[in-house]
């Protein structure tokens, strides 16, 4: 288990999941929460663990909720900026609560890359990095606010300022699929039912 001062994990749950048409981290899937799947992997590895999101319904899960630290609506990008800016641990993992396929596995690979050389550690693929399960280290917080505050929210555009460690996936069988599956539609929801 990580200890709370290197590592603390941030599930991010603060979308208005405009594709799916409910908070689809409250979505059954299984018969149950979605977010769920990430919280039980997430336990197994840290001590410290946080669900980003102004809804209050996810403080049924145990975890400490906290909206997101922006004024402004600001997306993904403002769920990195607000798990940088919470607590004092070295490293921030950052989960979306829609990936119900991670591993300890794979964040022990992420964990293992999470050296002074680096400044965000996350995998890559076909369909680019994926930042959504990626290691941040504290010490961006300056200037990836900086880039948010220029107007940049695009996650590609915003870590490609940083030194990145990309694992590529096709390289590590820890992320074969479904690992990265993210749901963002009913069609992905039907999809994932098929791999429980």
């Amino acid at each position: 288990m990580f200890s709370a001062a290197h590592i603390s994990a941030y599930v991010l749950a603060g979308g208005k999941s405009s594709r799916m048409g409910n908070d689809k981290g409250l979505m059954l899937l299984g018969g149950k929460p979605m977010v769920s799947y990430a919280l039980q992997t997430l336990q197994t590895c840290f001590e410290s663990i946080t669900i980003i999101s102004a809804n209050r319904q996810y403080e049924q899960f145990g975890y400490p909720v906290i909206p997101d630290a922006t004024h402004t609506p600001a997306g993904a990008a403002a769920g990195i900026y607000t798990a940088l800016q919470h607590g004092s641990a070295q490293w921030r993992l950052v989960v979306s609560c829609d990936m119900p396929f991670i591993t300890p596995q794979g964040i022990q690979l992420l964990a293992a890359h999470a050296t002074p050389a680096h400044e965000i550690v996350l995998a890559t693929g076909s369909k680019g990095a994926e930042p959504l399960f990626a290691l941040y280290a504290v010490g961006i917080l300056p200037r990836w606010q900086n880039q948010m505050e220029q107007g940049v929210l695009k996650l590609q555009t915003l870590i490609a300022g940083f030194t990145c460690c990309q694992l590529p996936i096709a390289q590590n069988p820890v992320f074969a699929p479904p690992f990265f599956m993210n749901l963002n539609t009913p069609p992905d929801f039907t999809t994932a039912q098929q791999f429980l």
